[in-house]
Parts: C-alpha cells; sequence; structure tokens
C-alpha cells in the first residue's frame, strides 16, 4: 500500500513539475493565466474576462479587483470606490491558469471609477506574455487570442534613427522584438534609401529570448551627399536561418530630413553693430518670453519660443514659421495641464526624437 501511494505521489509531482501546461489542458486546448498588476490606487478598478464578442457581464468566466463596488455597470468615473477593497496596491496578482479552446477569443473589459487608469494586463499564454494592455481613462476592453507564439517571429517595434540629421554619417539604428518562441541567435538586418540598395548585415552570436527586445544599429552607416528628405526603410529576415513566419511586423519605413548644420556665426557678431527688426510680438500671442530656439534644420527657417505665463495656467509656446518672411505665420499653444507639467517655464531646446 505505500509503495502505491509513494508511486502516485511521484507520478503527482511529475505532472505538476515537468509539464509545461501546469493546468494540464488537454490537446485542443490552451493555457491561459493573467497577471495584474496594480497602481497607488487598486481599490479604483475593476475587470471581467469573458468569451470574445461578449458584452461585459455575459458568459463571465472571471471577475477581479474591487468587486464589492464596482461592475460592468458601476464605475468608470463615478469615484466612488474606497480604500480597502480588491487588490493590494502595487502588486502583480496572477489569475488563472484556465484551459480555453486554441484559437478562440477572449476579451477583457476594465473599469477604473476614478478615470485615471494605471492597471496593467499581460495574458501569458502556454506561459508566453504574448499581450500587453495598459488601462487609461474610465476604463477599457482588450481582446487577445488562446493561441501560442509561433516559432520564428521577430519583428521591428522602432526606427531609432532621429527624424532631423546633418549631412555626414548616419547611424540607422532601431528595437526588434522577438514574438516567437525560439530564442534568436542570428537575423539579417537589412535597409534601403528611397527603396534603393539593399544593405545587409548578418547579426550573429546573439541571445535574444521569446518575448524581449534588442537595440540594433547596423555595421553600414548611411552618408547622404545632400540635404533632403528621404525614405529610410529597416526590415529584417533569415532568423535563425529560417524563414519569419510573420512578415506583417518585418518592416519599418521612416521620413529622415537631412539639414545643413547649425553655424557657429556668435563671432560675427562680437563688437558689432546691427539693427533690430521686431518679427512678432503681443499682437502674434507673445507675452512674457523665456526663451527661444530656432529648430535645427535651418532650412525649415522655424522660430519657437516658450512663454512665462502664470503659474496657475502654465506656460505656453509660440511656433514662427518662415520667420521673417512674408509668409510668416504663428501658432500659439497650450497644453490643457500646462499648469501641471508645464509650470513657469523657463527655457527649450530641440533633442534628436523627432
Amino acid at each position: 500500500m505505500k509503495k502505491s501511494i509513494s508511486t502516485a505521489l511521484l507520478l503527482l509531482t511529475t505532472l505538476v513539475v515537468s509539464n509545461k501546461l501546469i493546468a494540464q489542458c488537454t490537446v485542443g486546448q490552451t493555457e491561459i493565466s493573467i497577471q495584474v498588476s496594480t497602481d497607488d490606487y487598486a481599490y479604483e478598478s475593476y475587470w471581467q474576462l469573458v468569451p470574445g464578442g461578449n458584452a461585459c457581464g455575459t458568459g463571465m468566466i472571471f471577475e477581479g479587483g474591487n468587486t464589492n463596488q464596482l461592475s460592468c455597470t458601476s464605475g468608470g468615473g463615478n469615484a466612488t470606490a474606497t480604500a480597502g477593497n480588491g487588490y493590494a496596491n502595487n502588486s502583480t496578482i496572477t489569475e488563472g491558469p484556465w484551459c480555453f479552446t486554441t484559437g478562440t477569443d477572449y476579451s477583457i473589459y476594465f473599469v477604473d471609477d476614478y478615470g485615471d487608469g494605471g492597471t496593467q494586463f499581460t495574458v501569458l499564454v502556454n506561459g508566453f506574455p504574448m499581450y500587453n494592455f495598459v488601462g487609461d481613462g474610465n476604463g477599457n476592453t482588450f481582446n487577445f487570442t488562446a493561441t501560442e507564439p509561433l516559432m520564428y517571429n521577430a519583428g521591428l517595434t522602432t526606427i531609432s534613427t532621429p527624424s532631423y540629421n546633418f549631412l555626414g554619417a548616419i547611424n540607422v539604428k532601431g528595437k526588434l522584438f522577438n514574438y516567437g518562441q525560439t530564442t534568436i541567435n542570428s537575423f539579417n538586418l537589412n535597409y534601403s534609401i528611397d527603396n534603393g540598395m539593399t544593405i545587409t548585415q548578418t547579426l550573429s552570436g546573439l541571445n535574444i529570448s521569446a518575448f524581449t527586445s534588442y537595440n540594433f544599429i547596423h555595421s553600414n552607416a548611411w552618408t547622404p551627399s545632400i540635404t533632403g528628405t528621404y525614405s529610410l526603410k529597416i526590415w529584417t529576415s533569415n532568423i535563425n536561418g529560417n524563414t519569419d513566419l510573420d512578415n506583417s511586423n518585418d518592416t519599418l519605413i521612416k521620413s529622415i530630413i537631412v539639414g545643413d548644420p547649425v553655424p557657429n556665426i556668435v563671432d560675427q557678431y562680437i563688437g558689432a553693430s546691427f539693427n533690430k527688426t521686431l518679427i512678432a510680438g503681443a499682437s502674434k500671442g507673445i507675452a512674457i518670453p523665456r526663451d527661444l530656439d530656432f529648430h535645427p534644420i535651418l532650412s525649415r527657417n522655424e522660430l519657437w519660443i516658450v512663454l512665462k505665463s502664470t503659474e496657475a495656467n502654465g506656460g505656453k509656446t509660440v511656433k514662427i514659421s518662415n520667420a521673417g518672411q512674408a509668409n510668416q505665420t504663428e501658432l500659439v499653444q497650450q497644453d490643457g495641464n500646462a499648469w501641471h507639467f508645464m509650470s513657469l517655464p523657463t527655457a527649450l531646446a530641440f533633442s534628436d526624437n523627432g
């Protein structure tokens, strides 16, 4: 009898530890778990899992969060939820697993009672974090499919080459994400300018695990000969010597502007006399200016001014296009939350992010 019990326990342990499908899903089923990450105010959130296409509350599979005070119809900006209900603040909770029919769709309905979002959902498909959703506003509907990732699937997520560049060598760079099951050890990185000649580099000796990203810089920089606007196309191929099984995310295209560099003309103004010409003043919306800067591509002839304004209202910007020319125009802009994010600004500068 003892031997039979020991054998049974050993078999059960083996199933739990070694079987990838901890929920012991049958053939034709896929294991789904959902990780929920909360913010500083977890009690504000409620969510529900239903079959895809169903309305919230119809065929409910699971509900989580503040189920005591919130629901599909109660919440979403009402601001009545109170602390002490639902999940703990700043925590990650894993719900499930469930065994769903492979290939079927499901929906997550998210409600935020204070309308500021913040709850994050990661859907694990057979253990792979295939879907990541971030709740915002009063609530959202997030959809996913119970199908595990392809074996080989590399996708480009970002072209990091700045939108504006000066003449000279320009790095072709960006970010790749491994959406497949297999660790990427090598791939071909290709780019072309204005659909011209393809420049290819084979990157090897890599270790890009499933559902992680990789920042790349092509070994062959692009050196344009003249200023102008160009179309930069980057794409991947030949993943570990295999065909990428999803070509929909292999390619990105970005418009790149190449202009003249900013000249160093400070010395020309030292000790020199000059005349002032007013091109914009109070009638153009300029009041309490604090700093100005030209767009780094001088051919745009675009002047930006930051205005102090008041602490209660926040600062403003004025963009002067075709500055000092007959076709000059002015655009005054102020963010709705400038009182918080841009209160009493003192300076501005241009970065490379476009």
